[in-house]
């Protein structure tokens, strides 16, 4: 008994732990998969997340960390491990020869994909009735919300509509879940593979939250795995772990069998356990109070009507003319990273169903003066928010209340701004200058020129020149490069209270830098003294 009780408690503690880092990642912005949870430990790139967004990535992690239990169980101790050619056959009996006396009454036919029932399906079948039973109710009420359109989806490109529940398994219809591979929305995506897919994922717009053009691209993605496996327990494998990391098995293994892959453990061991659990999900799914399963009111299906936007619009103004709050605007966006449409494009808006006629006829009246856009602004040494709401003709409130500052005297050198402009403001005030020195950034993994160029308002041809790339098409994730022109070193005059330190922090630099271009011997400075605040070029 005591040690069952410990056991619990080290498992409470383990949850904690696990949730409480993981969790820390999905805030992050980069699109990297940590290879360890002390990867994850050390690192500190904080995006801002909606009260919403870290919830439904707390589920997720809360899901897998519980999944791991299944997993664990399903693996041999080092002591049991044997050679491929010593293992049994697992059973894969016709389904009226199971165990499970409901399982006994299942139809084939009543699925459009291929399910059969072995030790590893009973073990999540399991698992979903019992300690899974709490996440797999929530999923199974949300289902209603995405089932019509994720069916409609899969019949426009001819594949079987219980591909619902790989979306299930994936995020439990979370378009908002990130997980601690940077993997996002309903079908978590990893970035490179989004972009491959024709979904945008840049600072404005992340299209893999937006549960219908996602599910398209996954729909996309399942015709070309299977046109690569002409298999679904193999596609789907290859959708978890990489069509590489399948078709090596298949070579090694010399089988094309997904089960004998996984017996021989050929593939790791979250895919062993992927295909399972998408037909323990599908056989559940389909007949859910049979299973013991007592569901609340399903989630409506999702319903809107649809507006075209020109150029960069808060989504408060557009909720505020539709006559709905900002919540109900938000929720049916949330590709949407910035509360705002992105300046110099139109973009497809959902409304809440019934309301697109209001809005057009309010919004048409209202004058442009009154309508905000949006600028990125890279605060440049020296500068300060009065300053810079003062160039944008905006204010400091504003631009805390977007950016989400903590406090609004302490921003560093090469922070990007989101600036509410409003759209009457004079031209001569929408373009701030070039910062005075250079931004160095490091290359993420799906990033190229073309990509970075957009993010930072440059040219593809301006940051070739910056670099003296000789091979601009060959970029290597974690290399550094200049974005903006070199220029003379930047000056500071001293004025009354500034010290040494004060003034290095401001400037995002060390007092030995100052020291060092400015041959200071202490740190004593003196009200009206010049000094150099960047390095000398």
């Amino acid at each position: 008994m005591k040690s069952g009780i410990l056991s619990t408690f080290y498992q409470q503690i383990g949850l904690a732990l696990f949730v409480g880092v993981i969790a820390s990642h999905t805030a992050q912005a980069s699109d990297e998969a940590p290879p360890s949870l002390w990867d994850v430990v050390g690192s500190g790139l904080l995006a801002p997340q909606s009260a919403e967004a870290r919830a439904a990535s707390r589920e997720l992690t809360e899901a897998r960390y519980l999944e791991r239990q299944v997993v664990v169980a399903g693996e041999p101790s080092t002591s049991e491990i044997v050679l491929p050619s010593e293992l049994e056959p697992e059973s894969s009996a016709p389904l009226g020869e199971q165990l499970d006396p409901v399982s006994n009454r299942l139809d084939p036919s009543e699925y459009d994909i291929p399910v059969e029932l072995n030790e590893s399906v009973e073990r999540w079948l399991s698992y979903f009735k019992g300690n899974g039973r709490g996440f797999f109710t929530r999923w199974l009420e949300r289902r209603g919300a995405w089932e019509p359109m994720i069916e409609s989806v899969m019949a426009e490109h001819g594949l079987p509509n219980d591909l619902v529940s790989v979306a299930m398994i994936e995020s439990g219809f979370s378009n908002l879940a990130r997980s601690h591979a940077s993997a996002v929305g309903m079908w978590q995506f990893i970035a490179p593979t989004a972009r491959g897919y024709g979904l945008v994922v840049d600072y404005w717009i992340d299209e893999r939250r937006d549960p219908v053009l996602a599910t398209a691209a996954a729909a996309r993605y399942f015709i070309d795995l299977q046109r690569m496996f002409d298999d679904w327990y193999l596609s789907w494998a290859a959708y978890n772990s990489g069509p590489g990391t399948v078709r090596s098995a298949i070579r090694r293994g010399e089988s094309r069998d997904y089960w004998e892959l996984s017996r021989q453990r050929l593939i790791p061991p979250e895919t062993r356990n992927y295909v399972p659990k998408i037909l323990a999900a599908t056989i559940i799914a389909h007949n859910p109070e049979e299973h013991g399963f007592e569901l609340g009111a399903l989630h409506d299906p999702w319903e809107f009507d649809e507006v075209e936007i020109e150029g960069s619009v808060s989504l408060d103004v557009i909720a505020s003319c539709a006559g709905v709050d900002l919540e109900a605007v938000t929720g049916l966006n949330p590709s949407l990273l910035r509360a705002a449409t992105p300046p110099s494009a139109t973009t497809t808006v959902r409304l809440p169903l019934g309301t697109q006629e209001l809005f057009e006829t309010t919004f048409a009246e209202i004058p442009e003066t009154d309508r905000l856009t949006y600028k990125r602004h890279t605060v440049a040494s020296g500068e300060a928010l009065g300053g810079i709401a003062q160039r944008y003709s905006t204010t400091v409130t504003d631009i805390v209340r977007f950016n989400g500052l903590d406090n609004p005297n302490q921003i560093r050198v090469g922070l990007e701004l989101v600036i509410p402009v409003p759209v009457g403001a004079p031209e001569a005030v929408e373009s701030a200058p070039a910062p005075t020195r250079p931004l160095i950034i490091e290359v993420s993994s799906g990033q190229n020129l073309t990509i970075i160029a957009r993010e930072h308002g440059v040219t593809r041809d301006q940051i070739i020149d910056w670099n003296s790339l000789t091979n601009p098409d060959r970029l290597s994730v974690g290399q550094q490069l200049i974005v903006g022109e070199l220029s003379a070193p930047s000056s500071y005059t001293v004025r009354s209270g500034d010290t040494l330190s004060g003034i290095a922090s401001s400037h995002d630099i060390s007092t030995t830098d100052i020291k060092r271009w400015n041959n200071l011997d202490s740190n004593v400075i003196h009200p009206g003294q010049e000094l150099i605040v960047s390095a000398p070029r």
